[in-house]
């Protein structure tokens, strides 16, 4: 796999959830002011001496937002033989990789993980709750 694909396949999953809501505008939203409040949530948690470059803050707060804004759609998982709600798999998936990250790659941004789904999660409800999320309107398949 090139790993300029990985980005793009690890939004995948989410990123239905979230766009048809909030249009494209609040989608990007979400994503660079997610993206920016998880690695401040990283060099507050583990400290700011260490540069980080990635988007895992930004992919979580996509996440986040998706739990609130589209909670009951159908997730498809490896470890499960049938799907579950979103509302389950992805604050099951932001915790075990925040878990896998500290234990596993000591040099992983973690806390950008958990800053990000965090931050998505609250843009995702300020949107809903201000009447800029709308019920989606176009069908959405995974191909």
């Amino acid at each position: 796999m090139d790993p300029r694909d990985q980005s793009p396949r690890a939004r995948r999953p989410v990123a239905p959830g979230v766009e048809p809501y909030v249009s494209r505008g609040g989608y990007l939203l979400v994503f660079l002011v997610g993206g920016i409040l998880g690695h401040l949530t990283h060099a507050a948690v583990v400290g700011g001496d260490v540069p980080i470059v990635g988007m895992s803050g930004a992919i979580m707060a996509i996440a986040g937002a998706h739990v609130v804004l589209d909670p009951g759609r159908k997730i498809a998982m490896t470890l499960y033989p049938g799907e579950l709600p979103a509302v389950l798999v992805i604050p099951l998936f932001a915790m075990l990789s925040a878990l896998l990250a500290v234990l596993y790659y000591p040099g992983a941004a973690w806390a950008a993980h958990l800053g990000g789904f965090v931050a998505g999660a609250a843009l995702g409800a300020a949107l809903k709750l201000t009447g800029h999320a709308r019920p989606a309107r176009v069908a959405v398949t995974l191909d």
